[in-house]
């Protein structure tokens, strides 16, 4: 990442001092409706994800702590 230049290596990740998420909104609230609604467990909503082919905003698959943060992210926001 090379932010003097203006060159992000993830260009679809966005600042953390700007707040909020940079994952698409419908995808944190499938988190908040897998966690809340379904109760799944954080490593059962991540092998979901992974199984629907979602990935990151980086392009990785999803793991434990990643659906975690999306369901904390998803709180935070108000969905």
């Amino acid at each position: 990442i090379c932010s003097e230049q203006g060159i992000y290596k993830y260009p679809k990740v966005g600042r953390r001092v700007d707040g909020g998420s940079s994952e698409d909104v419908s995808l944190l609230r499938l988190v908040k409706d897998l966690r809340e609604v379904k109760q799944f467990s954080f490593e059962a909503i991540a092998n979901y994800l992974n199984s629907k082919k979602y990935t990151t905003v980086c392009g990785k698959r999803f793991n434990m702590a990643n659906a975690r943060f999306k369901y904390l992210d998803a709180i935070r926001e108000g969905l």
